[in-house]
């Protein structure tokens, strides 16, 4: 199993550290609230740096959705190819 991070977007070009969510979206990513659907994302964002974390199941989602997070949330078709989850 792969880790679900997302480092890169469709094209191939590696994310910049900051401002993930923004880039995702900008990659063909939609914002949605935190709830738990196919092709999530979680973005969460420290002072130097954010992590994007494919959510591949809804315990995952459940772990990442903590209120002492700054987070972010978007839906991408291609969320899973992107993280290079396997099953």
């Amino acid at each position: 199993m792969a880790s679900g991070y997302i480092d890169h977007n469709q094209k191939g070009w590696t994310l910049e550290s900051r401002n993930k969510l923004k880039q995702l979206v900008e990659d063909g990513g939609t914002e949605v609230k935190p709830v738990w659907q196919e092709n999530l994302i979680c973005v969460i964002t420290s002072p130097t740096f954010d992590v994007a974390v494919y959510c591949h199941s809804e315990e995952v989602f459940k772990v990442l959705n903590q209120p002492d997070k700054i987070l972010g949330w978007l839906t991408h078709p291609k969320a899973k190819e992107l993280s290079g989850f396997k099953d």
